[in-house]
Parts: C-alpha cells; structure tokens; sequence
C-alpha cells in the first residue's frame, strides 16, 4: 500500500462519545502541516495522530521553511499569511461538513526527498491528526516554492445524510 487520503476517524468518534477529545479545527495557531513519505500506509480506522503509529517516523521535512514537525499552519502561507481553516456545514439542503482552507505556499523549502501528502494535526498536547491529503504522486524543490492548491470543495468534506 501506498499513501491514501482519508479523515482520522477514531479522532472524531473520541470527540462525540464520553472521551470528549477536545480541540478547534479552526484555531490555525495550534495545527500543523506535517510533510510525509510514501512508505506509510495509514489505518483511518485506528491511527490517531502525528506520534504514533508511524507518520512521524514516515516525516519529510524540508529545510529552515519546513522544519522537523511540520509547518504550523498560521505561517504556511507565502508572506506569513494564515491559513486559517474554516469548519462548516451547508446552508440548504443536503447535510455535509466541510473543513477548507486557503491555499498554502511557503517560500525556500528544500524537499530533497519527496513529499507524497500531509497530516493536518494537532500541534500542542496531544498531537492527534484529522485530515491525511495525498497529493498522489511524489513532489521535490530545491530552495524554492512549496505549493499546495486545496480542492474547490474543500480539504475534506462529509456527508452526514443517512
């Protein structure tokens, strides 16, 4: 198996049921961006977050813009601007969650080895993750530009209608 994309589903059941996970998608000072190999191959299922069951030991950093754990997502965009996520539900009809985002752009990486995806995670405590986004193929920069272009529909988004 290769890298997938998929929503840590044992962190949103921890956050209805009596464990009451507690944290804010929202608050991009306390989330990071953190970069991944190929090797992994996530259990959506089970895996909880960014210490634990292999993503930072599957970790691709790259360079003094894309340190070791990632990239908080308040600087993950060119110019320091914030990424800041949004987490909303739609208005009429239907019954979807979506988490977006604005773009990220982060100037003088060096991914000598490539990046296949990233975590979105939980920088502080308990590094629990929400989101793994594959980009389904591998990417390197040599002191450039680091891009990632989210979806028009969002980071993830789901379908709460039965």
């Amino acid at each position: 198996m290769a890298l997938s994309s998929g929503i840590l589903v044992q962190n949103i059941v921890d956050t209805l049921d009596t464990t009451a996970l507690a944290w804010d998608p929202s608050v991009a000072t306390t989330w990071k961006l953190g970069g991944l190999s190929n090797s992994l191959t996530p259990n959506f299922q089970t895996d909880v977050g960014w210490s634990t069951t292999g993503y930072s030991t599957n970790e691709i950093t790259g360079g003094a813009n894309w340190t070791t754990g990632g990239r908080l997502l308040t600087t993950a965009a060119s110019g320091g601007t914030s990424t800041a996520p949004t987490l909303t539900a739609t208005a009429t009809g239907g019954g979807t969650m979506k988490y977006a985002m604005t773009n990220v752009l982060v100037d003088n990486t060096t991914f000598s080895t490539a990046i296949y995806g990233v975590l979105i995670y939980l920088a502080s405590g308990s590094n629990n993750g929400l989101v793994l986004v594959s980009f389904g193929g591998g990417y390197t920069t040599n002191a450039g530009q680091f891009g990632i272009t989210w979806d028009g529909a969002g980071v993830a988004a789901v379908d709460l209608v039965p």
